[in-house]
């Protein structure tokens, strides 16, 4: 079947409708967003207060798939460094602190998302996330 898009979104847990952002986004491809929301609801509730990355992949006769991602990264660090957002500035403006041990536990919790194996490498893209966002990086 020919794909007509593919959408990456992030989206609240067990707490998505038909309005926007859902309905703004998925509505011009003419999916049947009542249907999306009630499956996607059903699929995250386990993991309820989380904003989790879902792919939509949007077919030309207007059926579809999603793939239900882990938290996103910069979610999982923000809790991790006990703050509400990123530093203004970003780079080398450090607000908070995560450290090397809460990185390595996010790296093993986002592994499945990344495509190696290696921790040492995932906590390296997680360092230069945490980096960009504020967020020091202790050892």
């Amino acid at each position: 079947m020919k794909i007509k898009a593919t959408l990456k979104l992030i989206l609240p847990a067990g707490r998505v409708n038909a309005g926007p952002p859902v309905g703004t986004i998925l509505g011009q491809y003419g999916l049947n967003l009542k249907e999306f929301c009630l499956l996607y609801n059903q699929q995250t509730l386990p993991n309820l207060g989380q904003n989790l990355q879902v792919v939509v992949v949007v077919y030309i006769n207007k059926s579809y798939k999603f793939i239900v991602k882990t938290e996103s990264t910069a979610s999982l660090l923000l809790t991790a460094a006990c703050a509400k957002k990123g530093a203004a500035k970003g780079k080398n403006d450090y607000l908070q602190r995560v450290s090397s041990a809460q990185l390595r536990s996010i790296a093993l919790s986002k592994q499945a998302d990344f495509n190696t194996s290696n921790i040492y490498a995932i906590c390296q893209s997680l360092a230069g996330t945490a980096n960009q966002m504020g967020i020091e990086v202790l050892d």
